[in-house]
């Protein structure tokens, strides 16, 4: 585990110097998603402080990394390649990532679909995708829905809007009905959560932006 920014600067150097002086072997199609968490990304991590192998944190119960975690979608158990959390609190993910070999562009529909249904089914705002030579940093948060869009929705998806809308308004109400502490204590927790995660958002971005420039160089 990295001790200082330095050292951490001084091993990502080091990795991305090993990918560029080999890119030709690492980009072809015969190189494997395992090689590259292996060879890279598990380093990378490992670099800027992730127990990756639970060299450090080793009760299972404990770990602020686990690897190739089960995730439930649609009934049926996936697996996601990393999942993080922060102590003490080894029960809520705070993001998920997901690793691709470095053939061909990661920005793809299927890709994106299947990194931000793992941040959905878990509630995480952001996650990774990343081939150690491509990061993409994923914003769950959702976005603005016209009232255009709305309209045009199925009536399923209408009817489910309708129901969160409707939980929302009894979770206010009951705010006024002896709950309000419970409500702020539940508030101020999201909101501090939400503030870490924006800072490890622009750390995140800021390391993707150096690490590709130093791949480039």
């Amino acid at each position: 585990m990295s001790s200082t920014y330095d050292d951490a600067f001084a091993q990502v150097q080091e990795l991305a110097a090993t990918f560029r002086a080999n890119k030709t072997r690492y980009i072809s199609p015969s190189y494997q998603e395992a090689e590259v968490r292996n060879d890279f990304i598990n380093k990378f991590l490992i670099a800027l402080g992730w127990d990756v192998n639970h060299n450090t944190q080793k009760n299972p119960f404990a770990q602020e990394v686990k690897v190739e975690p089960g995730v439930i979608m649609g009934g049926s158990q996936r697996r996601a390649d990393y999942a993080f959390y922060i102590s003490p609190n080894f029960r809520d993910v705070r993001f998920f990532a997901e690793a691709k070999k470095p053939f061909g562009d990661i920005a793809t529909k299927d890709n994106y679909f299947q990194t931000i249904r793992y941040a959905w089914n878990k509630q995480t705002p952001v996650a990774v995708l990343t081939d150690f030579e491509q990061f993409q940093i994923l914003d769950e948060r959702g976005r603005v829905v016209s009232g255009e869009e709305i309209a045009s929705e199925p009536r399923d998806v209408q009817r489910e809007r309708a129901r969160r809308l409707e939980r929302l308004k009894i979770r206010a109400e009951e705010a006024h009905g002896g709950n309000a502490a419970d409500i702020e204590r539940e508030y101020r927790e999201t909101s501090e959560r939400d503030q870490f995660l924006a800072r490890e958002l622009a750390d995140l971005t800021a390391s993707s932006e150096q690490l590709h420039g130093l791949i480039d160089d």
